[in-house]
């Protein structure tokens, strides 16, 4: 749900500002999300780690929308 308001929040996005808040955002999120990675990984958490793999390409995708955002523009999400 998180991604998807944040997809929305980008799509709805009018300023440079707004698209840089979602930015720096999701950096904050794939940084979180590769700490979490590291600790699956480590103790081998395979499941987890699938599950934090697929979200961490959401929000890398999330990040090189807000990146290329301009006013009008469809945040388009390659999954």
């Amino acid at each position: 749900m998180e991604i998807l308001d944040t997809r929305e929040r980008l799509e709805e996005a009018t300023s440079d500002e707004e698209a840089k808040i979602i930015q720096n955002e999701s950096e904050a999120r794939i940084e979180r999300i590769i700490k979490k990675l590291s600790i699956a990984f480590k103790s081998k958490d395979l499941s987890r780690a699938k599950e934090l793999t697929v979200k961490l390409q959401y929000w890398y995708n999330i990040r090189k929308a807000a990146v290329e955002w301009f006013p009008g523009k469809r945040a388009e999400i390659q999954h």
